[in-house]
C-alpha cells in the first residue's frame, strides 16, 4: 500500500479490505508529531509525513485517528545523557570530599598514616603502655609527636583530634558515596531525558562538615 497524497490515503480508507491498515499508517502518521523540538524538549512538533501528504491533525483525527500524548523513547539519546549524568554524580562526590581533605594519594597515605599513629597512641595510653622517654615517644608515633604545638599542645591531644577529624571525615566520605550510588542507580532507571534531569537534580548530597 502506498501513500503518497490525502487522495490516496482516503482511496484506502474508503475500500474496507484496505480501511485497517491505512486508518494504523494514519495514526502512525499523526504519533509521529510528537518529538524533540530544537530545544531538546519531547514536545508536539508538527511536520513529518503528516504535512508531506497535505494532512493537519484535525484532518487526521477527522479521518479517525486519535490524537494522543505519545510517550517519550527511551534510547540511544537517553543513554547518553544518563552516561553524562552519572559521570557529573562521580565528579559532584569527588568535589565535595576534597572540599574536606586535601587531594592526592601521596597525602590520603599521609593522612592514613597519621590516622593509625594516632589510634595507636590512644590505645597504649589507655593501656598505659607508652614510652616515657621523650625521644622514644616520638620514634614510635612521630606523626602525633610532630604535631605538638600545631595541631594540639600536647600529644594526647594532637592524637585525640586527628582521630576525631578523621572519624568525621570517614562519615562524611560514607554519607556521600551512599549519595553517589543512590543517585547513580535512580539516574540509570530513567526512561526519558526530563526523567534523567529530574532524578540527578533530586540528589541530597550531605552538608560539608565545619
Amino acid at each position: 500500500m502506498m501513500i503518497a497524497t490525502q487522495h490516496d490515503l482516503q482511496m484506502y480508507l474508503d475500500d474496507p479490505a484496505t480501511h485497517a491498515a491505512a486508518l494504523a499508517h494514519l495514526q502512525m502518521l499523526l504519533d509521529e508529531q510528537y518529538g524533540y523540538d530544537e530545544a531538546g524538549v519531547w514536545a508536539l512538533v508538527g511536520g513529518g509525513g503528516l504535512a508531506r501528504i497535505g494532512l493537519t491533525r484535525a484532518d487526521a483525527v477527522a479521518l479517525g485517528a486519535v490524537d494522543r500524548v505519545v510517550a517519550e523513547p527511551a534510547g540511544p539519546a537517553v543513554d547518553g545523557l544518563i552516561l553524562a549524568a552519572c559521570a557529573r554524580i562521580d565528579g559532584l562526590a569527588e568535589s565535595l570530599c576534597n572540599a574536606v581533605i586535601t587531594p592526592g594519594s601521596a597525602q590520603m597515605a599521609r593522612y592514613q598514616r597519621k590516622e593509625g599513629q594516632a589510634r595507636a597512641y590512644l590505645v597504649a595510653l589507655a593501656a598505659g603502655a607508652l614510652p616515657t622517654d621523650a625521644a622514644a615517644l616520638a620514634a614510635d608515633y612521630p606523626a602525633v609527636v610532630g604535631e605538638v604545638g600545631i595541631t594540639a599542645e600536647t600529644p594526647e591531644a594532637v592524637a585525640r583530634l586527628i582521630v576525631a577529624m578523621a572519624d568525621a571525615w570517614w562519615a562524611y566520605g560514607d554519607a556521600v558515596e551512599a549519595a553517589r550510588l543512590a543517585g547513580k542507580r535512580a539516574v540509570e532507571a530513567a526512561g526519558t531525558p526530563a526523567a534523567v534531569a529530574a532524578t540527578e537534580a533530586a540528589i541530597v548530597w550531605p552538608a560539608v562538615p565545619e
